[in-house]
């Protein structure tokens, strides 16, 4: 915001036609349109480090912020990313656009780039406690609970009264006993060496993180093993990306 400041004092509006355009697209919130204006006085200038090429990338910047945040606000996540991402280039010190980077990509299920862009922000300012409780909810979706635990509980010293992190804490362990109980029921099935296994909603009432897992396993074994499943679920998004047959009740 400073150089910022400093840069507008250097302005002169009347002296450059372009860079007074974009302006005036900015200003009217048009910023897709003002955009490729502030991109092309950056190009025509490029190397020249005038206020208008410094000035031209603090602005398109902004506007790619500003565009991110309107598609973030509307659930459009991937492209709301694009934007975030394109804003950065412009302006790297821009930590907060490290965060809703972050969400963006745990909203969108990417839990890994989720978490390298919130260590990464984390690097850069680890002071922030929403991007560290953000990185317990990543750990969390990852099916890292023994971290996720260990993650909340020191977060829960610091801030007691934080709702998410208590829920947090305590449904970590009941993800790991359910994915016990799941492994064990398998292994007692197996034991009997079969070549069919009936499956009655293996996944049923259990977090989408504790599903991915199971049904890997099953995909892992049924490859292993040659099994063939009767694999039955109300899930049929499921049912479609499991089964080689579907058939209705």
């Amino acid at each position: 915001d400073e150089m910022t400041g400093i840069l507008k004092k250097l302005w002169r509006s009347g002296k450059s036609k372009e860079f007074d355009q974009a302006m005036e697209l900015y200003n009217a919130r048009r910023y897709a349109e003002a955009v490729p204006k502030f991109e092309a006085i950056m190009t025509a200038r490029k190397g020249s480090g005038d206020v208008y090429y410094n000035l031209a990338a603090i602005y398109c910047s902004q506007s790619y912020h500003h565009l991110g945040f309107r598609e973030f606000l509307q659930g459009q996540y991937a492209r709301a990313c694009i934007n975030f991402e394109k804003a950065i280039e412009f302006q790297p010190g821009q930590l907060d656009i490290y965060l809703f980077i972050g969400v963006c990509r745990n909203n969108m299920r990417d839990y890994e780039e989720a978490s390298e862009a919130f260590q990464l922000l984390l690097t850069l300012d680890h002071s922030r406690s929403s991007v560290r409780i953000m990185q317990g909810i990543v750990m969390h979706n990852l099916g890292q609970w023994e971290r996720s635990v260990n993650h909340h509980r020191v977060i829960l010293r610091e801030y007691p009264g934080y709702p998410d992190i208590h829920y947090r804490q305590g449904l970590a362990p009941v993800a790991l006993d359910r994915l016990h109980e799941a492994r064990e029921s398998f292994r007692r099935a197996l034991a009997l060496n079969p070549d069919f296994v009936v499956l009655d909603e293996p996944t049923a009432s259990l977090d989408a993180s504790i599903q991915a897992q199971i049904i890997a396993l099953l995909a892992d074994l049924r490859d292993r093993l040659g099994l063939i499943y009767l694999f039955i679920s109300h899930d049929l998004g499921l049912v479609r990306y499991f089964c080689d047959r579907v058939v209705v009740m």
